[in-house]
């Protein structure tokens, strides 16, 4: 009983690591993060490894059936309830699996490794966040990717413990806490044992002393990046006005003929708001207009008059070839003489959300598709967009929906040049739900990585302004998910490629990579050694 509710300890902390449901919200907070893990820690040593991907498996569909459970709302928004409650279970077993294969490397080796004194558990204080790391990578790019609620992003609203993220990535921060967990559990460990057995034990814990030893120094990393980072806002402040808008259609309207006179109005008197404050440019979020703007007069119009005041739009909406064969998730820039400067075309679609897989093969499938039709992906090389600033063009990176949770694109497009990064995104289909803010986590974490600003526009979710940082500024106010409303502020931006991060540079081959690599050989050595033992 004990183990079982150790285990379901550990989920239940993990989910409270990151936003949580509404009705769970009072227990939210990334603190959690760094004690989540010590429950299950303290209980895999003292089981056999099958036993350990059990309870390890306990903790991952806990966490995860919370932490996911905004995916309830496609009920709702889409309107399938069996698909959408298969789709949640789907899910959350799915990821579930990778802290089940933790939890099976760690009780392998833990039963061995302690009882071999102070060496053999600073080899599990290593061991544990490398795998865990491996894992989340693994997990990042496998099918697709699905890198949501990656531990490291539990730390959004901390700027100062973010910063490692500048050397390797979310990883860096979620091997850190991973660490400190450890650290932690063997600390306890080792207290109890020396209770229990009433020996006299070292007045010093290393293994605690490690973990409080690497969390300082990544405090001070932290502390040195941000002032670094202020004082490079200061030398040359470079920067761009942007407005963003934030209509908060509910998904149910945003596709209904009757209420596209609503949206009309509602995106007009948004944006003539947003012109008194004299941005730059404009960010309307992902497909915002009614009709497709290069071939319905409707929304043509609407972005016509949206621009008449002599800002730039930059505008998410649905595009595709003259033939209509070809579908596009797409944000132009409309520049006031009403001309289409650019388009960027979504490279990373969401699956069974703007595509099917295996249409090719099996046609029927296509029916399923929430849009009625799938779309295609963008080249991954498309040129930056050119944001027209006060001193000059601004290369920006733009990222529709959940691309920004992909740390590869974001990297990719600040390596070719781009000072901003700006995310449309819609989030409608999950209002009031956690989902807008677990997405605005990893959001952050993309600014942080690369050393460059994000601007979000969303439908309803988590408009906002996130500096180089990491320090966030909400649009139309804190903690307003789903309101309607707008906002515009001045972003600093540094001169493109002065100033990559080294993560920017180097990206996963600092430490995610080396972690996954290592992680697959220890599974395997593992599984070919058990076999090896049952054959003798």
């Amino acid at each position: 009983m004990l183990v079982l509710v150790a285990s379901t300890l550990s989920g239940f902390l993990l989910a409270c690591a990151f936003p949580m449901p509404p009705v769970l919200a009072g227990l939210e907070g990334g603190s959690a993060a760094w004690i989540a893990l010590v429950p299950l820690l303290l209980v895999l040593p003292h089981v056999s490894p099958k036993e350990g991907a059990l309870w390890g498996g306990i903790s991952g569909i806990v966490f995860h059936l919370i932490g996911l459970s905004w995916l309830l709302a496609l009920r709702v928004t889409w309107g399938n309830t069996f698909l959408t409650i298969l789709s949640w279970l789907g899910l959350a077993l799915y990821c579930s699996l990778y802290v089940v294969v933790f939890s099976y490397i760690y009780a392998s080796y833990a039963a061995k490794l302690i009882p071999c004194g102070l060496r053999g558990r600073l080899m599990l204080i290593l061991l544990a966040p490398l795998c865990w790391v491996g894992l989340e990578f693994i997990r990042t790019w496998l099918f697709t990717g699905f890198p949501w609620n990656l531990l490291g992003a539990s730390q959004y609203e901390n700027p100062v413990l973010l910063q490692p993220a500048r050397i390797a990535g979310v990883y860096a921060i979620s091997f850190l806490i991973v660490l400190f967990n450890t650290s932690l559990a063997l600390t306890a460990q080792r207290i109890w044992h020396e209770v229990r057995s009433g020996t006299k034990g070292r007045r010093i814990h290393v293994e605690l002393m490690i973990g409080l030893l690497a969390l300082v120094l990544s405090w001070s990393m932290g502390v040195r990046s941000l002032s670094r980072l202020q004082q490079l806002a200061t030398e040359d402040p470079k920067g761009i006005r942007v407005a963003v808008i934030q209509p908060a259609i509910p998904q149910v309207q945003k596709w209904s003929e009757w209420h596209i006179q609503e949206i009309k109005s509602v995106l007009r008197e948004q944006t003539e708001l947003a012109f008194m404050s004299h941005p730059d440019v404009v960010v309307w979020p992902e497909t915002a207009t009614p009709g497709r703007v290069r071939f319905d007069p409707g929304s043509r119009a609407l972005v016509k008059d949206a621009v008449a005041e002599g800002a730039s739009l930059l505008v998410g909406t649905m595009d595709s070839d003259p033939d209509m064969e070809h579908h596009y998730n797409a944000a132009l820039l409309v520049t006031p003489d009403t001309r289409i400067a650019s388009a960027y075309y979504k490279r990373h679609l969401v699956p069974f959300g703007e595509y099917v897989p295996l249409t090719n093969w099996l046609p029927f499938l296509e029916r399923f598709a929430p849009l009625g039709f799938s779309c295609t992906p963008g080249e991954m090389d498309q040129e930056l967009m050119q944001l027209p600033g006060p001193d000059g063009k601004i290369a920006t990176s733009v990222l529709i929906c959940f691309e920004d949770v992909f740390p590869y694109l974001a990297r990719r497009d600040v390596r070719n040049g781009a000072q901003l990064i700006v995310n449309i995104t819609n989030d409608g289909w999950f209002d009031g739900t956690a989902a807008p803010r677990q997405h605005l986590a990893l959001a952050v974490v993309r600014a942080v990585e690369n050393q460059v600003p994000m601007v979000r526009s969303a439908n309803t979710g988590v408009s906002a302004f996130i500096d180089q940082g990491g320090r966030i500024k909400e649009v139309p106010g804190p903690r307003a998910e789903g309101s309607r409303g707008w906002g515009a502020r001045g972003v600093i931006v540094l001169p493109p490629g002065e100033h990559l991060t080294l993560y920017t540079r180097f990206g996963d081959w600092l430490l995610a990579i080396p972690c996954a690599i290592v992680t697959v050989l220890i599974f395997l050595w593992i599984i070919v050694d058990h076999r090896r033992k049952k054959r003798t």
